[in-house]
């Protein structure tokens, strides 16, 4: 597989972080007897960047939307790897907040799996060699640049899907399994198939603005 559909899946921060605020709306909306917010997103984004010194993008919804910006900022989050520092402070935190209810284990359940860095660990590995580097900066400008600004269209996620996995998410927190090793293996199934979803629509859709206008190897 070429250049840019590599890259793109498994290293999605884009969709992770949307993923996060589609849970915490959930959150919010549906665990209304859980205690105060054990843990509030964007707090919690802002006192992990904060902590490790890091920039994050005004808006990650920016060109190719790989979650860390455009083009430009490729490099940076290369030398940083932000995302992944950001994270997992998120998610030790969660761990620590978030058990003094079963309502409250649900919630770290959904934040323990989402913020998962193992994937963007291996993704940002891979982007980051020179080789691969060296062919972004190769196309950069011939090509992908030009058409950055048409591909941010293809971040735009459907209302109708969103809704999908909020309802998906409901149905399971109102069940009781004896297992929890069960209920966990039941939860990612729910979040992976929305997180799949989301990034086929996303690839056909970079596909289609790209593959007429761009050389084979940058696609």
């Amino acid at each position: 597989m070429n250049y840019l559909f590599t890259i793109i899946y498994p290293f999605n921060t884009l969709t992770i972080t949307v993923l996060l605020r589609v849970f915490n709306i959930f959150l919010v909306q549906y665990l209304t007897n859980a205690r105060k917010q054990c843990f509030n997103l964007e707090h919690e984004l802002d006192y992990c960047s904060r902590k490790h010194k890091i920039h994050i993008p005004t808006s990650q919804l920016s060109g190719y939307s790989f979650g860390y910006g455009s083009l430009n900022d490729t490099e940076y989050m290369c030398r940083t790897r932000w995302h992944i520092l950001v994270f997992h402070c998120m998610r030790k935190r969660a761990e620590e907040s978030c058990n003094h209810s079963d309502e409250e284990k649900f919630r770290q359940i959904i934040w323990s799996i989402s913020l998962d860095t193992r994937k963007f660990e291996k993704a940002a590995a891979y982007i980051c060699h020179e080789h691969n580097l060296r062919i972004l900066r190769e196309h950069q400008y011939k090509c992908l640049r030009q058409q950055e600004k048409l591909a941010e269209q293809c971040a735009v996620h459907r209302n109708e899907t969103i809704k999908e996995v909020v309802l998906a998410l409901h149905n399971q927190s109102s069940r009781l399994l004896s297992s929890s090793n069960e209920y966990y293996s039941i939860i990612k199934q729910t979040l992976t198939l929305y997180e799949c979803k989301s990034l086929r629509t996303k690839l056909d859709c970079l596909y289609n603005i790209l593959h007429n206008a761009c050389p084979s190897n940058a696609v």
